[in-house]
């Protein structure tokens, strides 16, 4: 299995252009996947500088309903006329970033797209394939990111946190080993290790994606919960690379705990996973 880096908020080198938003472009020994697809053409443009073909790929998925995941799905359908699109079926809700001044900025999907022919849509759980299996409705004790606190939707009773319902992940597992996709980790990344655990009995082998940590200052309970954190993943066991989301400041700090257990992913970034 080979992970390639096609979207990511930095970049290895000025070879790459990056962006505030998340692409992955997975080979398998049956599929070439897109999870994500970043905010607009970036993804194209990092794909032709890796000498990756995105006509290639036999399904996209998307990991939640927001723009710097899924803007980019436009330029991929003009080089992909055939790959379907598994998103959840709340994906296009109405969600914003609530502002100073408690307006919601809209942060959704264009809801154009709806009508593109290409959507598919997932309910708690789909096993695509052998090996390939999409799962949401993650819930849990272990709190979820505080920031999500400025991330609401709006509903036919007003303006409500939203409660991400529209968050799913992709598990894919081949030769002995599982490998745990998720896009911003919305729902905590505990908790979704504790609920993939739940379905399969075991944690993942490794894990890919954001832990949405990105407004932490690193004040003492900061600090303290990321500490926190990083126990209970070294607890999994897994490998993990993070990306988009973490913020630097938090990544650095689960580095110092949890050693060469965790790596930042940047664009241009590839994993071969045997």
């Amino acid at each position: 299995m080979k992970i390639s880096v096609l979207v990511e908020n930095t970049a290895l080198s000025p070879e790459f252009a990056c962006e505030h938003g998340l692409s992955l472009f997975v080979e398998t020994d049956q599929h070439s996947i897109l999870f994500d697809a970043g905010t607009g053409a970036t993804l194209c443009d990092n794909a032709a500088a890796m000498d990756i073909d995105l006509s290639c790929v036999t399904l996209a998925v998307l990991s939640h309903g927001h723009y710097d995941h899924g803007g980019g799905l436009v330029p991929f359908f003009a080089c992909n006329e055939t790959a379907p699109v598994y998103l959840s079926a709340h994906a296009f809700g109405d969600y914003g970033f609530k502002q100073e001044d408690d307006t919601l900025l809209y942060i959704g999907l264009d809801p154009a797209l709806a009508a593109s022919g290409r959507i598919r849509y997932v309910n708690q759980q789909l096993d695509l394939a052998e090996g390939l299996m999409i799962f949401s409705g993650v819930t849990g004790d272990y709190p979820r990111p505080s920031g999500n606190s400025r991330l609401y939707m709006r509903t036919d009773r007003g303006q409500l946190p939203d409660d991400f319902r529209h968050e799913q992940n992709l598990l894919l597992s081949a030769h002995g080993k599982s490998v745990l996709l998720a896009g911003c980790a919305h729902s905590g990344i505990v908790n979704i290790l504790e609920h993939c655990h739940r379905l399969c009995g075991t944690y993942p082998d490794v894990v890919v994606g954001g832990f949405h940590l990105i407004d932490r200052d690193n004040d003492a309970k900061d600090l303290a919960e990321l500490e926190m954190l990083a126990r209970r993943l070294l607890q999994s066991g897994a490998m993990f690379y993070t990306c988009h989301c973490i913020g630097r400041p938090a990544y650095e700090h689960l580095h110092h705990i949890m050693g060469d257990r965790i790596a930042y992913l940047a664009a241009g970034a590839q994993l071969t996973l045997s």
